[in-house]
């Protein structure tokens, strides 16, 4: 009877230390992303943005997922739009050791897959991942973006049209890509890429109407991949301004005042 007691206190007194033993990234709500977009090549890729507001998310790194950011390619005004794939970490699933991509929370991206769907995971443990410096995507939150004149283009990831596909009548979707927020999706040519409400859990691309590549349109096919972000400098332009770009922001700095791109003084 004494031998229960003890090992029955035994156990009592070792609850607090499991307790404080568990790890929430073991036992993660699981969600996914049906129906993913594809591109045009001979073996598809399939695409979606992703974000969320509340809570950080890990994309598992198997079935050809590859998590992106989209930035510059290099220092000149006029660079490319390029992908930059995040670094891998590795977190605790399940008693499994699973590598992938740690996206925080309000942070958008661009997901890429060999299949059509695509798992993740919901965590509250802040990894505190290294992220690429450039990101031009940002977090959807069911609100409207964009205003009049505020010295930017809105995209959204989007079909560019729609046709038969080896003379067949059913639609294909092609020339994958971003295009103006406030298109048509079934007419890339449509919009002027103001004013639009992104879906929440979604991304969207903003880019700065005076980046020099910035187009009216950004097909997938045309987008190359960066492994490492490139940090951008200042540059000085014709008429002896500076160019600076912070964080994928363009801002300009004449006379000892920096000012964004609608021309209002911003505080160094």
């Amino acid at each position: 009877m004494k031998q229960l007691f003890l090992i029955l206190v035994s156990l009592l007194l070792s609850l607090p230390l499991l307790a404080q033993g568990q790890d929430d990234t073991q036992n993660p709500v699981s969600g996914m992303i049906p129906g993913m977009a594809h591109d045009d090549a001979a073996t598809p890729n399939y695409w979606a943005t992703f974000s969320n507001t509340t809570n950080h998310a890990f994309f598992p790194s198997s079935n050809g997922v590859a998590v992106y950011t989209i930035g510059l390619s290099d220092q000149s005004v006029n660079a490319d739009l390029v992908l930059i794939r995040l670094s891998q970490t590795s977190i605790i699933i399940n008693s499994v050791a699973t590598s992938g991509y740690f996206v925080p929370q309000k942070t958008g991206v661009l997901i890429k897959a060999a299949t059509p769907q695509v798992n993740y995971y919901l965590i509250t443990e802040n990894l505190n991942v290294a992220l690429p410096e450039q990101n031009y995507l940002h977090a959807a939150t069911g609100d409207t973006v964009g205003s009049e004149n505020d010295g930017y283009k809105y995209y959204k990831l989007a079909y560019g049209n729609m046709g038969g596909a080896d003379g067949e009548s059913e639609p294909y979707y092609y020339n994958l890509g971003f295009y103006y927020g406030d298109s048509n999706n079934s007419s890339y040519g449509t919009g002027e890429g103001g004013t639009y409400t992104p879906s929440l859990g979604k991304a969207y691309l903003r880019l700065p109407n005076n980046l020099g590549s910035a187009p009216s349109r950004l097909i997938m096919a045309d987008l190359s991949e960066e492994t490492t972000t490139t940090e951008i400098p200042s540059v000085i332009s014709q008429d002896g301004a500076v160019k600076v770009f912070r964080e994928g922001i363009v801002y300009i700095i004449s006379n000892g005042i920096m000012y964004d791109v609608t021309g209002r003084s911003i505080k160094q």
